[in-house]
């Protein structure tokens, strides 16, 4: 790609938001035994150690999260392994990043990468998308500003979960 702009600094003109999604394994030794240190110095080593994924594996909250809480099982015995257990044991997460681009600069066959469209909310009617119990209806909400109309849901080998989208015909 010959320019990107990082998602919140202003894009030049012309430019747009992209998304780029793709699963990847946190396999590292060097990487699980900095947080595994991290999470036998407690509470504050268990922040260390989600700050230390999120960083250095580039996994979001949630992800970097889940997995600490798993190694932080190992490592108390509730899951029988211990730190060995650990740097064994491959963890699965998806790595997500947004950012402006020029559009031509985005590889057209590749699936990591989607056109995102923005949606100005200060132009939707909220009473539309309001559900009986007065949740909002999202489901309703992504079907009507997009033209992703399917999602399947693939358990791979691994474990994880892939979606592929399938765009409505015209």
């Amino acid at each position: 790609m010959s320019k990107i702009v990082n998602w919140g600094d202003d894009p030049e003109e012309g430019m747009v938001l992209i998304g780029l999604s793709y699963p990847v394994v946190l396999d590292g030794r060097e990487l699980k035994e900095k947080m595994i240190t991290a999470i036998k110095r407690g509470q504050i080593g268990i922040r260390e150690a989600i700050n230390i994924l999120i960083k250095e594996g580039h996994a979001d909250f949630d992800n970097s999260k889940d997995i600490v809480e798993k190694m932080k099982q190992e490592l108390s015995g509730k899951r029988g392994g211990g730190p060995n257990k650990i740097l064994r044991t491959d963890y699965y997460y998806n790595i997500s990043k947004m950012f402006w681009a020029y559009e031509e600069d985005i590889p057209k066959n590749d699936i990591r990468y989607s056109k995102l469209d923005l949606v100005d909310l200060n132009t939707i009617n909220e009473a539309r998308y309001l559900k009986p119990d007065k949740s909002f209806d999202l489901e309703k909400f992504i079907s009507d500003h997009t033209s992703l109309k399917r999602k399947k849901e693939i358990k791979t080998q691994r474990g994880y979960i892939e979606h592929d989208f399938t765009e409505e015909e015209n």
